[in-house]
């Protein structure tokens, strides 16, 4: 006997079936109360039958075109929704999955690949590559490191962000001069149009734009930017006893590689891999051929939609030589050494590469469409 005050029904009910090893089935509005064993006889003869019935069932075909996945991913995913009897057939010449199944797999199917097929978002990068004196930089308002928000430079590193190593490769368009690579990664202060910012800065001597690309991709999709300057590398030969020159224009190219990945929160992460050339020292004297030096540097930024992203730390420092001195009385053979001097002009740039991506706004469309066949 079982006395229960206060309990209510459906829990006195579980009790009772539970010390007596019974189960139940709902039916409507009736419960049915049998014992566990033979409601467990009940469910799996149901289960055969089921199965039976889906084995006997005619198969169906249909033809699911694909708009943005890749058929070679979605191949395996319909696999898993498939019964025993089915089977998905890829064809990439059409962008077609072929789906043959009964009825129930193939609106399942169908339901899983408009999930997977759906247009992937679309960011605009707009870059400005330009070369900037000391002052430039301090005047236009850059924050070094994204001081009070979300980053990640290079490997991992987190925190504030100033590194200015001094990755010294050798050569200069004049004189002689260095190189260094040590990237600097933060946010623009500028407010309002960056085109034109620059436009007044470069009236006043203060930075030279060098490029202004313009690229769009897909979220996760790689996108290349370079710049390229030829310079000419004179070659002389002698052909039968006569001195012909020639000359060669040799590349040197600023590549970049920026991979934005939309998050959640409507944040962009842009994975952002550098590659300078400069023309490097003379590797002979008689030809003027010179070397060419090449560093690479990678990092990850995140910044908010439309907000700009400065990269720096690359430099370069011209060296240029000179004679002043008394006119004439300076080119006196022996003597003119006493009245002139060489004066040497030390110029350092830097080179900031500006990115501001946008995502673009897309239409909802439904882009997987099928037919049975």
């Amino acid at each position: 006997s079982l006395k229960l005050r206060q309990v209510p029904w459906d829990q006195a009910l579980v009790m009772i079936m539970k010390a007596r090893k019974l189960g139940y089935s709902r039916q409507g509005n009736v419960l049915r109360i049998v014992p566990l064993d033979d409601l467990k006889k009940e469910e799996d003869d149901a289960n055969k039958m089921a199965l039976a019935k889906r084995n006997i069932e005619p198969l169906k075909v249909r033809a699911f075109t694909i708009s943005y996945a890749k058929i070679e991913e979605l191949d395996k995913k319909v696999k898993d929704f498939l019964t025993e009897r089915g089977k998905v057939v890829g064809d990439t010449r059409t962008n077609t999955i072929v789906v043959t199944d009964i009825a129930d797999s193939l609106n399942r199917v169908a339901k899983l690949l408009e999930g997977l097929d759906a247009a992937p978002p679309q960011v605009l990068i707009e870059g400005k590559i330009v070369e900037a004196s000391d002052s430039f930089v301090r005047s236009v308002g850059v924050n070094w490191g994204f001081s009070g928000a979300d980053k990640m430079i290079g490997n991992g590193t987190q925190g504030p962000i100033n590194m200015r190593p001094n990755l010294n490769v050798g050569g200069s368009n004049r004189g002689t001069g260095g190189f260094d690579l040590g990237l600097n990664v933060g946010t623009l202060d500028i407010f309002g149009d960056l085109s034109a910012s620059l436009n007044l800065f470069e009236r006043e001597d203060k930075v030279k734009v060098l490029s202004s690309p313009r690229i769009v991709t897909l979220s996760n999709e790689k996108a290349d930017i370079s710049q390229t300057n030829e310079y000419p590398v004179k070659t002389v030969t002698n052909v039968n006893g006569a001195m012909t020159t020639t000359y060669q224009f040799k590349p040197l190219t600023l590549k970049l590689e920026v991979t934005p990945q939309i998050t959640h929160e409507g944040t962009i992460i842009m994975r952002v891999l550098v590659n300078r050339q400069i023309k490097g020292p003379a590797v002979s004297a008689t030809d003027d051929t010179f070397s060419v030096n090449s560093r690479e540097a990678n990092t990850r930024v995140i910044v908010k939609n439309g907000q700009t992203a400065v990269i720096g730390g690359i430099y370069r420092t011209d060296l240029t030589e000179g004679v002043t001195g008394v006119p004439w009385l300076k080119d006196i053979p022996f003597f003119g050494a006493l009245f002139r001097a060489t004066t040497t002009d030390r110029q350092r740039s830097e080179l900031l590469i500006f990115l501001t991506p946008r995502i673009l706004a897309q239409t909802e469309t439904t882009a997987t469409a099928s037919s049975e066949v």
